[in-house]
């Protein structure tokens, strides 16, 4: 999995992942496709951590990031009324 995108501030770059990173495992099993990326993601909590094997050019490196969970539209509260 390619790094595309890295937002500053996060959690991700405030570990050192860098764009055009590759991921290639997440506690240490393989990173070898999006969905087993997504479900591992998917599995922890926020303030968790994981640590992400990866490769930057010809060298292999190891970052710890800490999980957040952002919040989904049917945790917001609906001021307007409106359905």
């Amino acid at each position: 999995m390619i790094v595309s995108d890295v937002a500053p501030g996060s959690p991700a770059a405030a570990a050192g992942l860098r764009v055009q990173d590759i991921i290639t495992s997440i506690d240490g099993r393989p990173a070898d496709n999006l969905p087993s990326l997504g479900t591992r993601l998917f599995m922890r909590r926020g303030g968790e951590r994981i640590k992400l094997g990866v490769l930057r050019g010809t060298e292999k490196l190891s970052f710890d990031v800490l999980v957040v969970e952002l919040p989904h539209d049917f945790d917001r509260p609906r001021g307007s009324g409106r359905s």
